[in-house]
């Protein structure tokens, strides 16, 4: 690399300069798409051309990778009959529910289905359009509790005044690694348990329904809060910061804070301390919560780029018509459509991002649901 082109990489725009560095490092991989788009010339106003194009091709391509990977090496793979497994086993590993219920109990193992062959749920409410992708051989009581989280996050992220763009997709994978019996081995083909991929697309493990966090939980609000639904509202803060201000986020990558503001993040989560991104996605979500915020996190959210509410919502009806109209879509599931119309917006409240870490998830969520992966992103 020539010294202009790593002065063009390390250059961020003039709104972000303040707050943020970006230092070349030869680890970093220089084709992709996006680092691609810090060695061109900028606009006239310092922000990057191109910067939505490159961070869709990004992601696109890491999705597909992800997808694959997924697909070739998750699952459940047993030495031994399963008759001897505890019932208790599926708290730590929920994925055992649907190795147990797979179709041909002959097979010693059970994979994600072609996604060719996924269930579409659909629904259109509130103004956005939401696309639920699921394996259709996942057992009807673990699909119901996934989704149900996919609904709380997004009724609480509606309640708190945010408009959605449309559309947005979930996907499901029935498996996001690979469990072998009897020794419990686990591959991570997928190294996360929740990931936004722009422009529109948030993919979620199955172990987003375990019981408790795990001891290696990464020190999130979604953690402090003990509330499993706050992991996918995190992912949708991203989502939202993408559609929000795609030049400052894709503008955010290989980026730390500069010392001043190192500290400032770190009082939101040691999580929000990683990275711009991360720290712009965590305070979504504690904002999201209710938290106590102060005000430098907010000078600090709002320069990096970070969505705020379209309107002010105070009546507990928020979140209602996207609810009901879920109840209306392919969901076919008596208990899911009881337990979804079930779920009211959370009550107004103030809380201090700063509770201790709890040992189980205690938050107002659907019944059944854990962290139990290394990363958020």
């Amino acid at each position: 690399m020539t010294p202009e082109q790593m002065k063009a990489f390390e250059t961020v725009s003039s709104n972000l300069a303040p707050y943020v560095i970006r230092e070349y490092s030869k680890r970093l991989d220089l084709e992709n798409p996006i680092s691609q788009a810090y060695l061109h010339n900028r606009d006239q106003d310092g922000t990057l051309k191109g910067a939505r194009y490159a961070s869709i091709k990004y992601a696109s391509a890491l999705f597909s990778e992800h997808v694959n990977s997924i697909q070739s090496k998750g699952g459940v793979f047993a030495d031994d009959d399963e008759e001897g497994l505890q019932l208790g086993i599926y708290a730590e590993y929920p994925e055992i529910e649907s190795f147990v219920n797979r179709s041909d109990r002959r097979k010693s193992h059970d994979t994600n289905s072609h996604p060719a062959r996924a269930l579409k749920i659909t629904t259109e409410a509130e103004g956005f359009q939401l696309a639920i992708f699921a394996d259709s051989t996942e057992p009807v009581t673990l699909r119901d509790r996934r989704v149900e989280q996919v609904a709380d996050a997004l009724s609480r992220v509606i309640k708190a005044g945010f408009s959605i763009p449309s559309p947005l997709e979930f996907y499901l994978p029935k498996y996001s690694r690979g469990i072998h019996l009897p020794s419990f081995k686990v591959d991570a083909p997928w190294n996360s348990f929740a990931e936004f991929y722009a422009p529109n697309k948030i993919m979620l493990s199955p172990q987003l329904v375990s019981a408790s966090p795990p001891m290696d939980a990464p020190d999130s609000v979604a953690l402090k809060l003990g509330n499993p639904s706050a992991v996918i509202i995190h992912e949708i803060g991203h989502f939202l910061h993408f559609a929000h201000s795609p030049e400052s986020f894709v503008d955010l990558f290989y980026t730390k804070f500069s010392p001043r503001y190192q500290q400032v993040a770190n009082d939101i989560s040691g999580y929000a301390a990683r990275n711009p991104h991360e720290f712009t996605a965590e305070f979504f979500t504690a904002a999201t919560f209710g938290c106590t915020i102060r005000p430098e996190h907010g000078d600090l959210y709002r320069a990096l780029g970070g969505p705020f509410p379209a309107h002010s919502v105070h009546q507990g009806v928020a979140g209602r018509a996207f609810l009901a109209e879920l109840n209306k879509s392919q969901l076919n599931n008596q208990r899911t459509l009881a337990a979804i119309a079930a779920i009211q917006p959370t009550a107004e409240r103030s809380r201090n991002v700063t509770l201790l870490a709890s040992s189980r998830w205690t938050g107002q969520t659907p019944a059944a649901g854990r962290i139990n992966s290394r990363k958020l992103h």
